[in-house]
């Protein structure tokens, strides 16, 4: 039997298969076990990319047949920011600036120093799309192009509670304040 085949008896789902689409990106589609419309989720993997930290987050008890102590390794909240930066630096996806620090329980330096070695990782292994120096300027360039299309593109992310765009620029702003000045001595 193969793996995904195990998987979906295990898990109990009428669908679930990996695939392969031109562009090397590999996708895993299912059905639940309600019979909901099919699905689709990226598989991102990539043994080049560093990853400093990682915590065991436990699952939250939603099923009787849960063991006890059940979780999946995940990335840190600082873990998670610092890909946001990269993510500034290089996309130009609305929600990366929605979700950069949203949780407020960061140190804003400590995730521009594990940026700064995510950076080194990236660029010892000719990957750097961005380089460090760059970020600073990237980041005010982005803040207009993210304005100009906030709410329409950032609508379909969180539904109708969009956050207005102003509110989110000041606070990330504020937090990013000790990364900025850093940021902006690397510049050229």
């Amino acid at each position: 039997m193969s793996a995904s085949a195990a998987c979906r008896e295990r898990l109990e789902l009428p669908i679930l298969e990996v695939s392969v689409d031109e562009g090397d990106t590999a996708w895993v589609a299912y059905v639940g076990r309600l019979r909901s419309q099919p699905r689709t989720l990226k598989l991102d993997i990539s043994d080049t990319k560093l990853v400093a930290m990682h915590a065991r987050t436990a699952l939250q008890a939603r099923w009787p047949d849960l063991p006890d102590r059940a979780g999946i390794e995940g990335y840190t909240l600082d873990e998670v920011d610092a890909e946001k930066l990269r993510c500034i630096a290089e996309r130009l996806q609305r929600r990366d600036l929605h979700e950069l620090l949203a949780s407020g329980h960061v140190d804003a330096l400590e995730v521009w120093d594990l940026y700064l070695r995510k950076a080194a990782n990236d660029d010892a292994r000719h990957r750097q799309r961005t380089a460090p120096r760059e970020w600073a300027a990237s980041f005010d360039r982005r803040l207009g192009a993210y304005r100009d299309r906030w709410g329409r593109e950032l609508g379909d992310y969180v539904g109708l509670d969009t956050p207005a765009f102003g509110d989110v620029e000041r606070r990330r702003r504020r937090h990013l304040m000790l990364v900025l000045a850093p940021a902006r001595e690397l510049a050229p």
